[in-house]
C-alpha cells in the first residue's frame, strides 16, 4: 500500500499511537506526541484518505466549543501476509493491523518441491489479498542467523534445502510487495498485540536450537554485528538444554517419530519422561533468563518456540528469575514470565505476516525489505 509504505516517522508515531489507544482525541494525540496541530492535521487526512483511521464526534460538546473528535484504527483495511517454509509442508498466514489473524492454512507440500511449493503458496495468498483492501508486505519466517542489513549468514540444517531466494523473488514480484525474511520474526508478533504496552520485551526462542531477541516498543535491537540475545550460548550442544533434539534424545526416540502430531499429543497427555524433561530444562534456564533480568531489565519475558503450548508453560512453570539476587540488598523488579501467544509450527506463518507491519508502524527507521541479487 502506498499511503502506508511513504508514511514518515512522524506519521508512524500517531497511527501507532491512535493504534494503542483506540477513541484518542486530536488533542490528546497532539500533547502527548508534542505536535502542531496542523501536522496532526495533516497526517490525519493521509490516514482518512487510505482508510485507516475513522473519526467520530461526541454527540455533545463538554463546555465551549465544538464536540470532542475521537480516532480509531481501522485495522482490517490492511494487512500482512506471511509464509513460513519447512522439508514437510509449508503454512501461509494474513494477519490485520491490530494482530488479528485473518486467514491461516497449513499446504502439505514440501518446500523443497519449489515449484509446487511456489504454486501452492501463492494460490493460498491470493486468496488471502482479496480479505483486504491493501497488503502491507510479506513475511518469510526464515530460522537463520543474518546481520545488521537482514542479509542471512547462515540458515538452520533443516532449512538447506529449501531454494529460499526462488521464494523470495517470485513472491515479491508475483505480489509486488516488499518482502522481509525475518529470523526474529516471533518477536514482531508479540509486540504486535494489542495490550502490550511494556517498553521492552524479551523472547525465548525454542526450536532444533536456542535463540533470544530483545524487542523495544516495535524496535528490534540486533546489537553491533547483528548478533545480539545469543542465549544458547549460556546452554551449549552436548548438554541438557530446552531444544527438539535434546527432547527427542530424553525421550529415545528418532527425529522422524517426533512428528508434529506425536507431540501435540505427548503435550496432551504428558508421561513421566516429559514431565521430568519439563522440570529439568525448566531450571536450566533459571540462570540465563536470570541473567537477562539484570542486564536487561525487561518488562516482560516471553517463552515460545515451536513446542506445542503446554510443553512451553511446563518449562516456565519450573523457571526462576531470582538466581543473581544478593541477600540484604534490595531485589529486582521482575518481569512477567509468560508463554507466547501464537507457538508450535502452524504458529510461524502468523509471526511472520507481523514483520511487515511492524515495519510500516514503527516509529524509527525499518531495515529494507529483501531485494534480487
Amino acid at each position: 500500500m502506498a499511503a502506508l509504505a511513504d508514511l514518515t516517522l512522524s506519521e508512524r508515531a500517531i497511527l501507532s499511537l491512535i493504534r494503542r489507544r483506540p477513541g484518542a482525541s486530536r488533542a490528546g494525540i497532539a500533547a502527548e506526541l508534542n505536535l502542531s496541530p496542523a501536522m496532526l492535521t495533516k497526517a490525519i487526512a493521509t490516514f482518512q484518505a487510505a482508510g485507516l483511521v475513522a473519526e467520530e464526534r461526541d454527540s455533545a460538546p463538554r463546555g465551549r466549543g465544538q464536540p470532542a473528535r475521537h480516532l480509531r484504527l481501522r485495522p482490517k483495511q490492511v494487512a500482512g501476509l506471511g509464509v513460513s517454509l519447512s522439508t514437510r509442508g509449508i503454512t501461509v498466514a494474513a494477519q490485520d493491523l491490530d494482530g488479528t489473524p485473518l486467514a491461516h492454512r497449513s499446504l502439505p507440500v514440501p518446500a523443497t518441491d519449489t515449484v509446487a511449493a511456489l504454486a501452492a503458496a501463492t494460490a493460498a495468498l491470493e486468496e488471502m489479498r482479496g480479505l483486504t483492501r491493501s497488503v502491507a508486505g510479506i513475511g518469510l519466517w526464515l530460522p537463520a542467523l543474518q546481520d545488521l542489513s537482514g542479509a542471512v549468514v547462515e540458515v538452520t540444517p533443516s532449512q538447506r534445502g529449501i531454494d529460499h531466494l526462488a521464494f523470495c523473488d517470485h513472491l515479491s514480484r508475483y505480489f509486488d510487495a516488499p518482502l522481509w525474511l525475518e529470523s526474529k520474526a516471533p518477536a514482531y508478533h508479540e509486540a504486535l498485540q494489542p495490550g502490550e504496552e511494556e517498553r521492552i520485551v524479551y523472547m525465548l526462542f525454542l526450536d532444533y536450537g536456542i535463540g533470544g531477541s530483545l524487542i523495544d516498543q516495535l524496535r528490534l535491537y540486533r546489537g553491533s554485528f547483528g548478533e545480539a540475545s545469543n542465549i544458547g550460548a549460556m546452554m551449549p550442544d552436548g548438554t541438557p538444554r530446552p531444544s527438539l533434539p535434546d527432547l527427542t534424545a530424553h525421550l529415545g526416540l528418532s527425529p522422524e517419530e517426533l512428528t508434529d502430531s506425536a507431540l501435540e499429543a505427548l503435550a496432551q497427555a504428558p508421561d513421566a519422561a516429559l514431565r521430568e524433561w519439563m522440570t529439568t530444562r525448566g531450571a536450566v534456564l533459571s540462570l540465563p533468563l536470570s541473567t537477562v533480568v539484570h542486564l536487561l531489565n525487561p518488562a516482560a519475558i516471553i517463552i515460545g518456540g515451536l513446542l506445542p503450548q503446554a510443553i512451553l508453560e511446563g518449562l516456565a512453570r519450573h523457571v526462576r528469575l531470582d538466581l543473581l539476587d544478593h541477600p540484604g540488598r534490595r531485589p529486582l523488579t521482575k518481569p512477567k514470565l509468560r508463554v507466547a501467544r501464537a507457538c508450535g509450527p502452524g504458529a510461524m506463518a502468523l509471526a511472520a505476516a507481523s514483520v511487515p507491519l511492524v515495519h510500516r508502524l514503527a516509529s524509527a527507521p525499518h531495515p529494507r525489505p529483501w531485494t534480487a541479487g
